[in-house]
């Protein structure tokens, strides 16, 4: 199985591109689940702001994809497609994005759905930002503008390790990620803007810039 963590969809830039290129093939057939958003978006005329034709999410995702000759993008709704209908689209795609947003309302209407066990068995799957949290067993929010307070969040299962996303180095960020990992003793990638993960059977490969911490370290005070 192949999973790709960014911050961000511009995974067109060399950082990415020269690893992605391995597995983004031409011709293939991408399935957006787009259902991540955060509150302000609470029904198909608020969604197609964003997605529709002409929203900016459609274009940051799908310009990058055809950088890598894949045209065949299909966009997923809560508030317009039935479950069946998300159903089939994922199983026809072959690859699955999972975009940036809020992970905790990802989640929520992920379970609402039932399709834990219907993204879980996935070949390829792409997550962007909550995208990528929401693929761990066990992440936490580090406060923020969308976020007042620290929490843990249970996501899919489908990796054993924890993320800050949007990492700069900030005290800030390093405080949350050091709280984190001594109370769950989970490893950590922390991905700058420009860094990102490719996961192939288990073997990880780091793009562009990222830190790697672990939890025995942070005990140690390393």
């Amino acid at each position: 199985m192949i999973r790709i963590l960014t911050n961000t969809g511009e995974i067109a830039r060399p950082w990415a591109k020269k690893h992605l290129q391995k597995v983004l093939k031409p011709g293939m057939k991408a399935c957006v689940l787009a259902m991540s958003d955060f509150a302000d978006v609470h029904d198909q005329k608020t969604w197609e702001r964003d997605y529709g034709a002409g929203g900016i999410w459609k274009r940051a995702y799908e310009e990058p994809l055809r950088s890598f000759g894949i045209r065949d993008v299909t966009w997923i709704s809560p508030y317009r497609e039935s479950r069946d209908e998300i159903v089939k689209a994922i199983d026809e795609a072959d690859l699955l994005i999972l975009p940036g947003g809020a992970p905790d309302l990802f989640m929520k209407k992920i379970r609402r759905f039932g399709l834990k066990n219907v993204i879980r068995q996935k070949d390829l799957i792409w997550g962007i930002s909550a995208g990528a949290m929401v693929q761990l067993g066990d992440y936490h929010i580090t406060p923020d503008d969308d976020y007042d307070t620290f929490s843990w969040q249970t996501g899919l299962g489908i990796l054993d390790f924890d993320l800050e996303c949007h990492f700069t180095g900030s005290p800030h960020q390093r405080e949350y990620m050091s709280r984190a990992m001594a109370e769950k003793g989970l490893e950590t990638w922390a991905l700058y803007e420009e860094g990102g993960l490719l996961i192939r059977d288990g073997e990880i490969t780091v793009m562009g810039q990222v830190e790697h911490h672990k939890a025995a370290d942070v005990c140690a005070g390393v």
